[in-house]
């Protein structure tokens, strides 16, 4: 089939568009399942260090939840707070 010469077979440059398809589904793709997934701080109530509204926590507050959860010990609580209070 012939074509004008600037064309070169390929419409005019539109050959860049099946790519530009590709990264726009990609992108799409991306944004669709961390909305759905709600991780990362993207999203709503709940992500992010000032969830719901409320101010971030202290070092102290998260020293005292890592205790209660267990990670670590009494003696590295009481060394994490007084070296906070300093």
């Amino acid at each position: 089939m012939w074509c004008p010469p600037f064309f070169n077979g390929f419409a005019g440059g539109f050959w860049i568009m099946p790519i530009i398809g590709l990264i726009m589904m990609f992108v799409f793709l991306t944004f669709f399942f961390r909305l759905l997934s709600g991780r990362d701080g993207w999203y709503g109530p709940g992500s992010g260090p000032t969830a719901g509204g409320g101010s971030a926590d202290t070092p102290a507050a998260i020293a005292r939840r890592r205790y209660a959860r267990g990670e670590i010990s009494r003696e590295d609580l009481e060394e994490m707070l007084r070296v906070l209070e300093d």
